[in-house]
C-alpha cells in the first residue's frame, strides 16, 4: 500500500482528468485507517496502464501531490498508470501520511488542514477505534513536539509513511524514556552493574509494549491491497474507450458516480475543447439553465449533453447505419461524440434547452406550470423537449400547419409522460424513441404517438388516492396544473408568483384525526387529493379548523377563489358537510378530466 502512495507522490500513478475531486470526510479517513490497522480487507484497486507520452486521457496528480511543471504549465512526470477505482482511498492515505498543505487538498466539510495521530496506549488495550484521531493544524503544535509525542505515546501518521521513519521514531522514543528512567531511578548509590541491569530490564518492558503496537502498525506498514490492471489502450480506440466508460459508470465506491460528461471532458480536451469552461459559460449565459441547475449541476451537464446527442441522431437519421456518428443517446454512445462542430452544436442546444426550461416553468397558457424548480416533474424530459423545440423552431422541416400540430403533440406528450410516470425508468431509450416517434407524427395527422395513446387508456383509472409523495411526478404535475389555473391563496386572493405558496392540506390533518383517522390512514390524509397551494400564513390560520368553518373566512366569490384549485361547487358542498370521502371522490374526477383534456382524451366518466 505504501508503495502505491510513493508512486502517486512521484507522479507515476495519476488520475484521469475527468475524475472527481477528493470528497471524503475526516470520519471516512479515520474509518479507513482503523480498517488498515486491524488488517481488514478494504477492497481492490483498478488501474489503467498507460504510455506516459501518449495517454488515452488527459491526467492530473492526485490531490495533495505537487509535481513540477514546465513553462507551458504541463506537469513534468512519466505516469505509468491511471487510477480508475481507488482514488478516494489513495488520496486519503496520501493526505494522512504526507500531510499536504490545505491549499492543495482538505477533507470534505472543512477548509482547514488536519493532521492525523495514533494513541499508542489505546493500541496496547486493543482499542483501535479510539487510537486514531485528527487535530486541526492550528491546535496541533504540541502534538508535533517530539518530547510530547514520546511522553504521551502519540505518534503522527507522517512518521508511519515507511518502515525507516517508524524505526527512527521508535528508537527516539526508547532513548527518551531510558534517559528519563535513568535520571529518575538510578542515582550515585546504584552500582554500574546494577544500573545496567535495571536499564536493560526497563528496555525489555518498553520492548514488550512496543510489540503490542507493532502488531497493528505492521498491518499498516505491510498492508497489501489487490490491484487489477487494465492493459494500455490507444487514445483513438473508440471501442476500448467505451469499455472504460462502462466500467466507470458501474463503479460508485464512494457514492460519487462519474458521468459521461466527466469522461467526455477528458477526451475533448485533447481537441482544445474545454467542456468544464463551456458549462460555466453556459450557466453564465442562460438564466433558466443557471436557475434550475443550481442544486444539481452534474445532472444538467449530462442532460444537455443528451440533448446534443439527440440533435445529432436526428441529423444522421436518414444515413446508413455505418455512416451514423451515434445511433442512440446512451452514455456509452455519448462518450464517442465527435469534436467536429461540437461547440456550435452545444450552444445551439443550450439555447433550446433554456427555452425548454422556460416553457416547463411558465404559468401562461402554453407553459407547464412548474413555477419553482422543486415542482419540475421530470428533469430527464428536458433533453427531449429541447430537441423537439429545436426541430420545430430551429429547422425548416415543418410547414406552419405542421408546426401548429407539433406544439399540440408536444403538450400531449409532456402531460402523458408526467401522468404515466413514463420517465421513471429507461430514460435514455425512451428519450430517443419519443423524439423520433413525435417528429414522425408532426407530419402525419393520422398518426397518434403510442405514449399518448397509452396515457389516454390509463389515466381514467389512475389511483390518485395513493399519490402522497411530493417527489412523485404525478404529485408535482397536479401542483403544476393548479398553478396553470392561476390559483390564488384562499385568504389573500393574490397571484401565486407573489407569495411563497406550499402544498398544504385542504382538510387539516388535526381535524381528520379528530374524525377518527389514525396512523394507518396516513396515506389517505396526505393524498394529493387533499393538497393544494396555499401560503404558510393561511395554513397556520386554518390550523385544525374544519373546512365548514374556514370556508366562511374566504373573501369574495367562494367558487371563483376555489375552482382553480380543482374545488368546484360539489366539492364545496362536501366541505360544508365536512364530508371527506365525497370531497376526495369529486376532486379526483375534476383532476382526471383536466388531464384527459390536456392529453387529447376528452372528458369521460372517470368512475366507469
Amino acid at each position: 500500500m505504501l508503495e502505491i502512495l510513493k508512486q502517486a507522490e512521484d507522479g507515476k500513478l495519476v488520475l484521469p482528468q475527468f475524475q472527481r475531486d477528493f470528497v471524503w470526510s475526516r470520519q471516512d479517513i479515520k474509518d479507513l485507517l482503523v480498517s488498515l490497522l486491524n488488517g481488514y480487507f478494504v477492497g481492490t484497486f483498478l488501474f489503467l496502464r498507460t504510455e506516459s507520452t501518449n495517454p488515452p486521457f488527459k491526467w492530473r496528480p492526485i490531490q495533495g501531490v505537487s509535481l513540477p511543471v514546465d513553462r507551458d504549465g504541463n506537469y513534468i512526470a512519466e505516469p505509468e498508470a491511471m487510477i480508475l477505482d481507488g482514488q478516494q482511498r489513495i488520496t486519503s492515505l496520501h493526505y494522512v501520511f504526507y500531510a499536504p498543505p490545505k491549499e492543495v487538498v482538505t477533507p470534505k466539510y472543512t477548509s482547514k488542514r488536519y493532521l492525523f495521530f495514533l494513541r499508542l496506549e489505546e493500541l496496547e488495550r486493543g482499542n483501535v477505534e479510539d487510537a486514531v484521531f485528527s487535530v486541526v493544524e492550528d491546535d496541533a503544535r504540541k502534538y508535533l513536539d517530539k518530547n510530547h509525542q514520546f511522553e504521551h505515546k502519540i505518534v503522527p501518521f507522517t512518521e508511519l509513511s515507511n518502515k525507516e521513519k517508524w524505526k527512527d521514531w521508535l528508537e527516539g522514543f526508547v532513548e527518551y524514556h531510558v534517559d528519563k528512567y535513568i535520571e529518575e531511578n538510578i542515582g550515585e548509590e546504584v552500582s554500574y552493574k546494577q544500573g545496567r541491569e535495571l536499564t536493560q530490564e526497563y528496555k525489555r518492558q518498553l520492548k514488550a509494549k512496543s510489540d503490542l503496537w507493532e502488531k497493528y502498525i505492521n498491518n499498516l506498514l505491510e498492508f497489501k491491497v489487490p490491484v487489477l490492471y487494465l492493459p494500455k489502450i490507444e487514445p483513438d480506440n473508440k471501442q476500448k474507450l467505451s469499455e472504460v466508460c462502462t466500467i466507470f459508470e458501474k463503479m460508485n465506491s464512494t457514492g460519487v458516480k462519474l458521468s459521461v460528461f466527466d469522461l467526455l471532458t477528458a477526451r475533448l480536451y485533447k481537441d482544445d475543447i474545454d467542456l468544464h469552461k463551456i458549462w460555466q459559460d453556459t450557466v453564465d449565459s442562460f438564466e433558466n439553465i443557471r436557475k434550475l441547475s443550481e442544486d444539481n449541476p452534474d445532472l444538467f451537464k449530462v442532460l444537455l449533453l443528451r440533448a446534443l446527442g439527440l440533435m445529432r441522431v436526428l441529423r444522421d437519421k436518414d444515413k446508413d447505419k455505418g455512416e451514423k456518428e451515434i445511433s442512440d443517446v446512451k452514455n456509452r454512445s455519448l462518450i464517442n461524440l465527435s469534436p467536429i462542430g461540437f461547440e456550435n452544436d452545444w450552444w445551439t442546444m443550450a439555447e433550446y434547452f433554456d427555452k425548454a426550461i422556460e416553457r416547463v416553468m411558465s404559468t401562461n397558457q402554453d407553459g407547464f406550470g412548474a413555477f419553482l424548480p422543486k415542482w419540475v416533474p421530470y428533469k430527464p424530459m428536458l433533453p427531449v423537449l429541447a430537441t423537439l423545440l429545436y426541430y420545430v423552431e430551429g429547422t425548416r422541416e415543418l410547414s406552419p400547419i405542421e408546426k401548429s400540430r407539433a406544439y399540440t403533440l408536444i403538450k400531449q406528450w409532456y402531460w402523458s409522460s408526467v401522468f404515466t410516470e413514463r420517465y421513471s425508468s429507461a430514460v435514455d431509450s425512451k428519450s430517443l424513441s419519443d423524439t423520433l416517434e413525435l417528429i414522425k407524427a408532426f407530419k402525419k395527422p393520422e398518426d397518434t404517438p403510442s405514449m399518448i395513446d397509452e396515457a389516454r387508456a390509463r389515466v381514467t383509472s389512475l389511483n390518485l388516492y395513493t399519490v402522497s409523495r411530493s417527489g412523485s411526478a404525478i404529485y408535482r404535475g397536479i401542483m403544476n396544473l393548479i398553478a396553470l389555473n392561476q390559483a390564488r391563496d384562499f385568504l389573500k386572493g393574490d397571484a401565486i408568483e407573489f407569495h411563497n405558496l406550499e402544498d398544504h392540506h385542504i382538510f387539516p390533518q388535526a381535524f381528520l384525526r379528530r374524525q377518527g383517522f389514525g396512523d394507518k390512514d396516513k396515506y389517505k390524509i396526505n393524498t394529493i387529493l387533499n393538497r393544494t397551494l396555499i401560503s404558510d400564513e393561511t395554513n397556520r390560520k386554518i390550523s385544525a379548523t374544519s373546512p365548514k368553518e374556514y370556508l366562511k373566512w374566504i373573501p369574495g366569490d367562494l367558487e371563483k377563489v376555489l375552482k382553480p384549485h380543482f374545488i368546484d361547487s360539489e366539492c364545496i358542498d362536501a366541505m360544508r358537510e365536512n364530508n371527506y370521502e365525497k370531497f376526495l371522490e369529486r376532486r379526483r374526477e375534476l383532476i382526471i378530466n383536466k388531464v384527459l383534456e390536456l392529453i387529447g382524451g376528452g372528458e369521460e366518466d372517470v368512475n366507469s
